[in-house]
């Protein structure tokens, strides 16, 4: 590119310089910024997807229950006439042992006594629907009951968990929503003004006396001469002062 002044050159060169390192931190906060917005959209997905898992589960333990109704209830009678009967935990848990390693199909449900909360947890499976040929086993599940309830009583209850969680997953979607919502549009609006504020400060003013020949002196004096005779005769009439010389 070619200059009519040194001047010229320079004021085109640096200006470009400025512009690109603005150009650069807008980017750089633009990029930021996104990257705030992806994690607050990825921290929303993650706990949807785990509420929705808690969903799940909460349906598969009343189904899993639900398939074994007559199993469940017969264990839960079987802890409580041992507890009925004044027999201790620790002789309850010996007695679950010894019950199943003598091949009692019920004792054999029971995976844990939690008889500080009334509960146990059996190992439960679907076994109603058809296995395939190479399948010996169906898959077993811990599922918890409660004691105090029967097996009808503990499926609704799971039931019921699963409807909470479908209330706090909708809840929950719909806050993140407008949270999200909230925060891209403050992101967009911020990022809009910090757009402008550089636009505006890379635009350097023009000084009047620029469309003359001029140069600031070692006293600070400004030094302005025209370009042509039409350029002197302006200056005399329409810029000097009484005080200029």
């Amino acid at each position: 590119m070619k200059f009519e002044t040194f001047d010229a050159a320079l004021d085109e060169f640096y200006s470009k310089i400025e512009s690109q390192r603005s150009e650069q931190q807008q980017r750089s906060k633009e990029d930021s910024a996104m990257q705030k917005l992806n994690k607050i959209r990825l921290d929303q997905e993650n706990r949807v997807f785990t509420l929705k898992k808690e969903v799940d589960h909460s349906i598969k333990m009343a189904e899993l229950i639900e398939y074994n109704l007559e199993d469940v209830d017969a264990a839960i009678l079987a802890v409580r006439v041992a507890l009925a009967k004044g027999m201790s935990w620790d002789d309850l848990v010996r007695m679950v042992k010894e019950e199943k390693r003598a091949g009692n199909p019920i004792a054999g449900l029971i995976d844990k006594l939690h008889l500080e909360r009334n509960c146990i947890t059996l190992l439960l499976s679907n076994n109603l629907d058809e296995m395939d040929e190479d399948e010996k086993t169906c898959p077993v599940d811990k599922v918890e009951v409660d004691l105090a309830l029967s097996a009808h009583a503990n499926a609704r209850s799971w039931y019921e968990l699963k409807k909470k969680q479908e209330f706090k997953q909708e809840k929950t979607l719909t806050a993140h929503e407008k949270a999200f919502k909230a925060a891209e549009k403050k992101t967009r609006l911020q990022l809009a003004q910090e757009k402008t504020v550089a636009a505006i400060s890379h635009m350097r003013k023009v000084h009047w006396f620029e469309k003359f020949n001029w140069f600031i002196s070692s006293e600070n004096y400004l030094i302005i001469s025209g370009r042509d005779a039409q350029q002197n005769e302006m200056i005399v009439k329409r810029y000097m002062s009484k005080s200029d010389l």
